[in-house]
């Protein structure tokens, strides 16, 4: 994966469910995952509602955001808009790609890893 430089703004898109937000971040917030964590958590309402946050990559994979190390390279994947997805917590893969064709092996490690890692996001959310 190679290091891309833009501008100290970086717009966001976030897909829950059926709903989409855009939204912008400084660059700069590349430490601070409970930051970010917490503005999604109010932009798409879901105080009380556990989930994970993954990103679309340059090769279009999914990846978990679940603390600082993560977040830092989401935004330094990305030149000027990030792709994240809101997942709540427990959903399978299959109910969570509901489409045609279904979720390749790869999406499906990816989703599962999200679900290892819930318990690392619990401890810097209640903190």
């Amino acid at each position: 994966m190679s290091k891309k430089v833009g501008p100290p703004l970086i717009e966001v898109k976030s897909k829950f469910d059926a709903e989409f937000r855009r939204f912008s971040v400084l660059r700069s917030i590349g430490d601070k995952f409970l930051d970010f964590y917490q503005l999604v958590e109010s932009l798409h309402n879901l105080r009380g509602v556990p989930f994970v946050i993954l990103y679309t990559d340059e090769d279009d994979d999914l990846l978990p955001i679940n603390n600082n190390d993560n977040f830092k390279k989401a935004l330094s994947s990305t030149a000027s808009l990030l792709r994240i997805h809101i997942q709540r917590k427990g959903k399978k893969c299959v109910e969570v790609f509901c489409c045609c064709p279904p979720p390749s092996p790869r999406e499906c490690q990816m989703m599962r890893k999200c679900e290892s890692d819930r318990k690392q996001t619990d401890r810097l959310v209640r903190r």
